[in-house]
């Protein structure tokens, strides 16, 4: 990477003040060995660290069926999850996989969906899957929400419909009562 002022290596160095003084050496000569250093400094934790985040990751449980935004709250702690253990040396396709068919177990074709296109060249790749499951993760969402619209419009025609009945029902008896009691006036008089 070109830093011929040095004026990126300096930006960067004073973001990270802290980590720059736990690094190897050689940041100044080359703004790319500072980058990498830092990118190994976010990736590599200490063992009981990563053992942690993996063991969260792999227990985050099972996203319910029915409620769009819990479905989207559900694979936006996945992805955050996924992102503090997915680059570690231990982590792989399959534990990624594991892990999203405990979390979207109840959205299976979407799941699968998003398998199919991750391996369409033949070879499965992780970020086309990941970009996959996130798209009809959304589409899942938005599909249960106007569900959930349509029904709810369904019920409001349908007590609409009652409301209706019943302010019928009770001008036709305000109605009657006003017809006795115009009877009863014209009886006695």
């Amino acid at each position: 990477v070109a830093d011929p002022m040095g004026i990126a290596y300096d930006h960067v160095r004073a973001s990270i003040h802290d980590v720059y003084d736990d690094m190897g050496g050689g940041e100044e000569d080359n703004v790319g060995v500072l980058l990498h250093n830092i990118w190994q400094a976010a990736i590599g934790k200490e063992k009981e660290a990563a053992a942690k985040d993996f063991t969260a990751f792999m227990g985050l449980g099972t996203v319910k069926a029915g409620d769009p935004a819990g479905l989207l709250a559900g694979h936006k702690s996945w992805e955050e999850a996924l992102l503090e253990v997915r680059y570690g040396s231990w982590c792989d396709e399959d534990y990624i996989l594991d892990s999203a068919e405990e979390r979207f177990q109840r959205f299976g074709p979407q799941l699968n969906k998003a398998k199919r296109e991750a391996a369409a060249g033949g070879t499965f790749e992780c970020d086309r899957f990941l970009k996959s499951l996130k798209q009809q993760v959304h589409r899942a969402a938005e599909a249960m929400q106007a569900s959930s619209t349509k029904a709810a419009a369904v019920e409001d025609t349908k007590l609409g419909k009652a409301r209706q009945q019943e302010v019928e029902k009770a001008k036709k008896q305000k109605a009657a009562a006003k017809a006795r009691g115009s009877a009863a006036r014209a009886q006695e008089g």
